[in-house]
């Protein structure tokens, strides 16, 4: 409220939180004295309803932040989402204040939010602007049936392989050409969210390596590799990590080889059989 106290003699009205003291004279004439001379005036502040508020957008995670600017000391603001209150009530004090949203009272995509001020005198007004919040999404990524991966995400992607960014590749989907583990990293606003899959092509040509056996698989301790029925010769064996870096090699020859794997930790591996003329890749699941 503001104070005022009003002289209806000199027809004055001086505000009491500026003036800590009224002088005045009495005289002889009829309303210089008397009970009817003063009055006490208790106005509502009137809220600025045209403040410049900013609304930050949301991580997966973190809450969602507005930001009123020249507050207004005796106005409280708090914000609405539909019909719904989903911040506590913050007091206005001159300067730039924050309303704070909880994540989990934010939609995924956009919140129009409304600023509610709310003076002493209990009036209710709603400010000019409304803002919108975005809360981004969890990115997921989808293994199509044709050697493809997609992004949950229509836009801001980009893609990776073991690590590195694939030049030009921001589209929502991505061929995958190589084995490795693919990633994409989405940017949302002033978010950056990523997941990634492990993906392995193996290309087999049933005509020339059916006779290929590698068991058992999944493995324990011991991979066999048999190749009597195989037309390939002068054969390596490499085995990696699904990234591609080498854990062993050993040329082979024979037509049947065995392999301890014993040592390596429970996940996922490439065999390459390789010749002269051919590479093949076996994807191998260590128990």
């Amino acid at each position: 409220y503001q104070i005022s106290l009003i002289d209806n003699f000199l027809g004055t009205t001086t505000p009491i939180e500026v003036e800590g003291t009224y002088e005045f004279q009495v005289t002889p004439e009829e309303h210089s004295f008397g009970a009817d001379r003063f009055l006490i005036s208790f106005e509502a502040t009137a809220p600025n309803l045209a403040l410049d508020v900013e609304a930050l957008g949301t991580c997966i995670g973190s809450d969602g932040q507005l930001m009123i600017d020249d507050s207004q000391s005796g106005v409280v603001y708090s914000a609405r989402l539909g019909d719904r209150v989903v911040t506590s009530q913050v007091a206005g004090n001159g300067e730039a204040l924050t309303l704070i949203i909880a994540d989990s009272l934010l939609e995924i995509g956009e919140n129009n939010i409304r600023i509610k001020a709310e003076t002493v005198a209990c009036a209710d007004f709603e400010l000019e602007e409304s803002v919108t919040i975005n809360k981004s999404e969890e990115v997921t990524i989808t293994v199509l049936d044709d050697n493809r991966l997609m992004s949950n995400y229509s836009t801001g992607n980009q893609w990776f392989i073991n690590g590195k960014a694939i030049d030009g590749e921001t589209n929502q989907t991505l061929t995958v050409t190589a084995s490795g583990l693919y990633a994409v990293e989405v940017s949302f606003g002033s978010c950056v969210t990523s997941a990634e899959v492990e993906q392995v092509i193996t290309a087999i040509d049933p005509l020339f390596h059916s006779g290929i056996t590698v068991f058992p698989n999944p493995v324990g301790n011991l991979i066999n590799i048999d190749l009597s029925a195989s037309r390939l010769l002068n054969v390596q064996l490499i085995l990696t990590d699904i990234r591609g870096k080498e854990i062993l090699a050993r040329h082979v020859d024979s037509d049947f080889e065995t392999l301890d794997v014993s040592f390596l930790k429970t996940g996922l591996y490439l065999l390459n059989v390789n010749s002269a003329t051919e590479n093949i890749v076996f994807k191998i699941s260590k128990l």
